[in-house]
């Protein structure tokens, strides 16, 4: 259940970054060099769409092995872009990521990132959670075990760590900022 907070908060936020600078997200995708012009518009839609809804359905619990299937297959696509850009000797780029995986320039650290991601989907796809699932419910299982009280703990708990993450991840930005903007001052 864990990992598929981590994977669903991911998505989200990713995917939602991206539908919010859309035109950066293309130009981003451009940047690769890895589609005929005429496809990268149509793929980078395409991509963010994909993204928010496995976001969404791990979020619901809603076929997972499906969707944790196409996270795999999303996470070995931007893994294989990643690579070919570096081993063309191309690191001066933005991952084009978003959200709370932030935006880098490409790196192998990136890679690993993405496979180890890539490793936390597999394993949910071999392994699908009943817990929080809507999925268990509409199949049938009794919603007091799919939605108990030590799971929804459980979940609050995985939130509250990612969001205390994401906040202080900000703060050093706003502090670089804040330091900006005396030195101005």
């Amino acid at each position: 259940m864990i990992i598929r907070i981590i994977l669903m908060y991911l998505f989200l936020s990713t995917s939602l970054s991206k539908l919010n600078k859309m035109d950066q997200h293309i130009l981003t995708v451009k940047e690769y060099n890895l589609l005929p012009n005429r496809f990268v518009r149509f793929f980078s839609i395409l991509e963010v769409y994909f993204e928010l809804s496995v976001g969404l359905f791990l979020l619901l619990g809603l076929f997972p092995g499906l969707t944790s299937g196409i996270a795999v297959i999303l996470l070995l696509i931007f893994t294989c872009a990643i690579s070919i850009n570096l081993l063309r000797g191309r690191n001066n780029i933005s991952c084009g990521c978003g959200g709370i995986a932030g935006n880098h320039q490409l790196s192998w650290i990136l890679v690993l990132r993405n496979l180890l991601l890539g490793f936390m989907a597999a394993y949910l796809y071999m392994n699908p959670s009943n817990t929080l699932s809507i999925n268990s419910v509409i199949w049938g299982q009794s919603f007091s075990d799919v939605f108990s009280i030590d799971s929804i703990c459980i979940a609050i708990i995985t939130v509250a760590l990612i969001l205390t993450f994401q906040i202080l991840k900000n703060l050093g930005e706003l502090k670089k900022r804040c330091e900006a903007l005396l030195k101005d001052a």
